[in-house]
């Protein structure tokens, strides 16, 4: 006999849930019948939802609707590297368990895959609301503490060698970023023109290979209750064999950004009121077996602001375009000239 199932989903990303329940029978008979689907609020990329079933709770990926640009929203590879890094014994690396994956359009409206729902605290900012000045540090250490040891895994010996090219990754992603702004572009803003240029002719040395997350901060992190430790890494859309440094520094952000900076609120002037300093948490990192920070070290953060610019863009290009995976899209408009502005002062200190 068939029934109602409840879906909250903006109108955008709403899919009849009935083919989807059929599948969940059929593919993971052990969840009980679907009852609910509830779009979770948050990301700007892959649409993510809460499926509550009779027996457990599991969480739905999967990419927006729409035209995307090219390479964007590869929710296979976000699958792959999740499950590879699940499925290693006593693995440092906290992820979700990964459930199933579904090339079928015709479920979800587009590819998409399962994975177990992690409780946990949540942040949705650097600014750790809600803690007091002891867990703020307790969080910022567990934070690159996990970060570092993402950093430590072989992506050989785990056969995620062929998910990327580590020699020359930075020049790439300046370029590959740069095209994607170019795609996204919505107006001129000279501050990003001239972030770009100056990072055109940077050649940082190569690093032995390693899994880059790609998007690692607090709002892609689960903590456990106590925030001693990182619960669940979730959003591994960016996901790459790349360079060390460049989740770091992407990670190191929060430093850079004032409470106020539009899209990315972040820590800087806090410091020494319950939140560590980028130095301290860079020492966490080291010392817990991560990369070593080189001189050029401010570069590093300039890409990064960089990178993060251009991906606002494309947010903001999405949000204009109806395909945003959440409502908050048109702060990342603004957001574009903050960061840009914010790189060329890290390049000139």
């Amino acid at each position: 006999m068939s029934r109602t199932i409840a879906l909250e989903a903006r109108p955008e990303h709403r899919f009849e849930p009935g083919p989807l329940a059929e599948w969940l029978r059929a593919e993971l008979p052990k969840l009980g019948g679907l009852k609910q689907v509830v779009q979770v609020e948050g990301g700007q990329s892959n649409p993510t939802y809460r499926l509550y079933c009779e027996n457990e709770t599991v969480a739905l990926r999967k990419k927006p609707p729409g035209v995307l640009l090219p390479s964007a929203h590869r929710i296979d590879r976000e699958w792959r590297f999740l499950r590879t890094l699940g499925e290693v014994p006593g693995t440092p690396v906290p992820v979700p368990q990964a459930l199933a994956w579904c090339e079928d359009d015709s479920l979800a409206g587009t590819p998409f895959y399962l994975m177990t729902w992690v409780e946990g605290r949540y942040f949705d900012t650097p600014l750790l609301d809600g803690l007091d000045a002891e867990f703020r540090q307790k969080a910022y250490a567990a934070h690159f503490r996990a970060l570092a040891a993402l950093h430590t895994q072989n992506p050989e010996e785990l056969g995620l060698a062929d998910m990327g090219r580590p020699k020359g990754y930075v020049v790439r992603q300046v370029r590959r970023w740069s095209a994607q702004y170019e795609a996204s572009r919505t107006r001129d803003i000279p501050e990003f023109d001239q972030l770009r240029e100056a990072l055109q002719d940077w050649e940082p040395g190569d690093s032995p290979p390693a899994i880059a997350h790609g998007d690692y901060r607090f709002a892609n992190v689960i903590f456990t209750p106590d925030v001693e430790r990182v619960a669940a890494i979730l959003d591994w859309e960016l996901a790459t064999i790349g360079h060390p440094l460049a989740d770091l520094a992407f990670a190191c952000l929060a430093f850079r950004c004032v409470p106020e900076t539009h899209g990315f609120p972040g820590i800087r002037g806090l410091e020494g009121v319950g939140y560590p300093s980028e130095d301290q948490a860079l020492s966490i990192y080291c010392q817990s077996g991560g990369a070593t920070v080189p001189p050029d070290w401010n570069r590093w953060i300039a890409y990064g602001l960089f990178r993060l610019a251009a991906i606002s863009q494309g947010v903001f290009r999405r949000g204009m375009e109806g395909n945003a995976s959440s409502s908050s899209w048109r702060r990342y408009g603004p957001a574009v000239d903050a960061l840009a502005r914010l790189g060329l002062e890290a390049i000139g200190r």
